[in-house]
């Protein structure tokens, strides 16, 4: 009939099938991150070790350690809003927790930022925000390290072996140097005229914007 209106399509029918695969992909990479965890842990030195333990003590330790992951997710999310992330909570704490347990497989720390880094990206986060984010999150890990060494190390420092000592002495020096570098970066020339868009000056870039940020 003249004059009416078309009739709306009909909403496809999707199935849950792409739902089941996505869980059972899920399901098969953490059996097999369980599973290499499983082999790379020597059993034997971890019953021998459980059998001498305080269990009173290791259930206080856990208090800590429960407390400790979702204050380094808040700090990392306090990164991430520096560098422009809108980003619930919730899921910072669930990237750091998945983060965590890849650390165990994968190399040492850089596995590790790498799955966070990844997380930033699913969410639609631009490289350039997530590289940053994850740079300060570990900038102000070091320095409250650091400021922590600061504290505890005159009560044992007679007791730790000479590389030790200097370690401990060039870790502080290292961590202000890195500050002061920040700090004067617009004023190196070189540095300055190189800074904006484009490969080869990404770098520059990133290391402008994260001074920005933690200036901020």
């Amino acid at each position: 009939m003249e004059g009416r209106s078309p009739e709306p399509e009909p909403a496809p029918v999707t199935s849950g099938r792409h739902g089941w695969l996505k869980l059972a992909g899920k399901l098969v990479i953490s059996a097999g991150l369980f599973a290499a965890l499983a082999f790379i842990v020597d059993w034997t030195e971890v019953a021998s070790t459980m059998r001498y333990a305080n269990y009173w003590l290791l259930a206080l330790a856990m208090v800590p350690l429960a407390m400790a992951i979702p204050l380094a997710a808040w700090r990392w999310r306090l990164c991430g809003h520096a560098a422009g992330l809108d980003i619930p909570l919730p899921y910072w704490i669930r990237a750091t927790y998945s983060a965590l347990f890849a650390g165990q497989i994968l190399p040492a720390g850089v596995g590790a930022d790498a799955v966070r880094i990844g997380y930033l990206l699913y969410r639609k986060a631009k490289v350039f925000q997530a590289i940053q984010s994850v740079i300060m999150d570990r900038l102000i890990g070091v320095v409250g390290m650091v400021v922590m060494m600061a504290y505890g190390l005159p009560l044992i420092w007679c007791r730790l072996p000479h590389l030790l000592q200097m370690l401990a002495v060039l870790l502080p020096l290292g961590v202000f140097a890195a500050l002061v570098v920040l700090w004067a970066l617009p004023r190196v020339g070189l540095l300055a005229r190189y800074a904006g868009e484009g490969k080869r000056k990404r770098l520059i870039d990133l290391a402008f914007s994260v001074r920005a940020s933690i200036l901020s």
